[in-house]
This record gives structure tokens, sequence and C-alpha cells, in this order.
């Protein structure tokens, strides 16, 4: 994602943004992807594990280091009204508008599904998952360089609901602990043991009479970049400059 927004990004200037520019994506070992995950549940025994393990002493010291080379991009700005415009790599487009002489570029995709089953017994089961990401860029242009700034973001979302308590020949179909997956995030603790918690069809396990179960994971990443715009100018030449 990282190549492809910094590629989208190098167009743009002030005095002229239109052409195709050659990005130097700087290489930064320090400049990771950060993510982020959380768990909502309205299980009456079931938590989230907790990480209680204690470092274990050792005699040894480990160390590791990385090392790679810069990356190189090309793409291509065009202007579509004052102050506005777009970057192009591949089949891939950022709108952008430029404001005190620099010019941003951003674009989210987003998708989502749901599905749904019932019983007639009563018995229902639903799933949800959502995803966004997103691509930020801030782009500053002097004459035929440029530097700016990429953040590049994602979001993903799964969330389901399933019925406490059932039974009446719907467990013969979804079995008897449940089709949502609580076992692969909660667990219960009895007598300082954990086990994994699933939605017994027996059992009250949940908060009202539908279980629920949301997890949620996040990410974000930054790099920074350079620019340099080039000589080519028909179409026939950024054909062959496309990034695959």
């Amino acid at each position: 994602m990282f190549s492809l927004a910094l590629a989208l990004l190098a167009g743009c200037s002030p005095s002229g943004p239109a052409g195709i520019w050659l990005i130097q994506v700087k290489y930064d070992a320090d400049a990771g992807v950060e993510c982020a995950t959380n768990i909502e549940e309205n299980f009456t025994d079931g938590y989230v594990p907790g990480d209680d393990s204690a470092p274990t002493e050792s005699e040894w010291t480990y160390e590791q280091s990385t090392t790679g080379s810069d990356s190189l991009l090309f793409a291509q700005i065009e202007t579509t009204a004052a102050g506005e415009g777009v970057l192009l790599i591949g089949g891939d487009v950022l709108p952008g508008t430029a404001a005190g002489g620099a010019w941003s570029f951003a674009w989210t995709d987003e998708s989502g599904t749901e599905d749904a089953a019932e019983h007639e017994s009563g018995y229902r089961y639903t799933e949800r998952t959502g995803s966004a990401s997103e691509i930020a860029i801030e782009l500053t242009l002097t004459g035929e360089t440029a530097s700016g700034v990429l953040v590049a973001s994602s979001d993903e979302s799964m969330r389901w609901t399933e019925t406490d308590e059932y039974g009446d020949g719907a467990e013969n179909y979804v079995g008897t602990s449940g089709q949502m997956p609580s076992d692969e995030y909660l667990v219960y603790d009895e007598r300082g043991d954990e086990y994994s918690q699933q939605n017994g069809y027996e059992d009250d396990d949940c908060e009202g009479s539908t279980c629920e179960l949301t997890v949620t994971s996040s990410c974000e990443g930054t790099n920074t970049f350079t620019a340099t715009r080039t000589d080519y100018q028909d179409e026939d030449a950024y054909s062959y400059l496309q990034t695959y």
C-alpha cells in the first residue's frame, strides 16, 4: 500500500504539476506499521485473556537489525480544474486539491458483507464484516522536485450475533456450541484454569437473549519520499513505465 500511495503522490506543483514523476521512497527500518485490536462482547463469564507471562531470565542477549534499499516508482499527475488534480499509477487514481502551496490527496476504499440464518424455532445467527483502507498524502513541490509524507491506514471489523439458548432442532444444524467463534477470542475461568468460551445451546452464556461479539483491527503507518519530474510526456512512455 505504501509503494502505491507514494507513487501516487509525486506529481503536483503550484507552478504546473502535470507530468510523469520519478519518486524515491527512503528506506526506514523504524517506519513500521502499528496495529491495534479491540474486542467487545456481552458474555457473562467470558473475557479476553491477558498476557500475564513474566520475562524469563537468560544469560543471552539478542539483537537484530534490518537493512534495505530505497524504492523507485513512477507516477503521473494531471490537473482537472483550478487547484484540483489526480495522481495516477497503473489503474489507480487519487483525487487531490491544492492549498497554500501544498497538495493533499486522499482516497478511501470500503467494502462490507452481511450474512444471516434463522431457524423456525427462533434461533438466529448473523455475521457482518467491514473493511476500509485510506491513503492520505501531503505533497509540496518546488520547481521540478517534490517532497511529502504518506499516511496509510486500514480498518477491519467482524461482528457476530447468535441466539443464546436454543434447541428444538436448531442444534442439529449448527451444533451444540454455536456458530460464532467466541472460543477463538474469549476464555472463562474455572478454579484458576482458563477454558475457551463457547455459546452452549443449553447454557445462559450472555447478557440478554442474544450473544454478541465484535472484533476490530486498525493499522496505520507513515513514510516520506522525494520526487523529480521527468521528461516523459506521451502516453507510450507512460504505458512503458506502469507499475504492476
